[in-house]
């Protein structure tokens, strides 16, 4: 499962292992609890689990593909 989030206390990134800013975006992957990663967009953008996307002629930086935000009932 991913989930995009906004840092709001101490979060450390597991792949840089910086610590992420009050406000800052970082990514959560992990089927559960016990095997969470933690990622901070630049480490995203260098494994590819970010991208830049743009939208009404602005580029926006995204967590998720296409695939990922289609309902599973569509």
């Amino acid at each position: 499962m991913r989930r995009g989030c906004i840092s709001i206390g101490i979060t450390q990134c597991d792949g840089c292992h910086r610590y992420l800013g009050y406000g800052e975006r970082y990514l959560v992957i992990g089927e559960d609890e016990s095997n969470e990663r933690r990622l901070c967009v630049a480490c995203c953008l260098k494994q590819g689990n970010a991208s830049y996307k743009n939208e009404e002629g602005k580029e926006t930086i995204t967590f998720f593909s296409q695939e990922d935000v289609q309902a599973p009932w569509h």
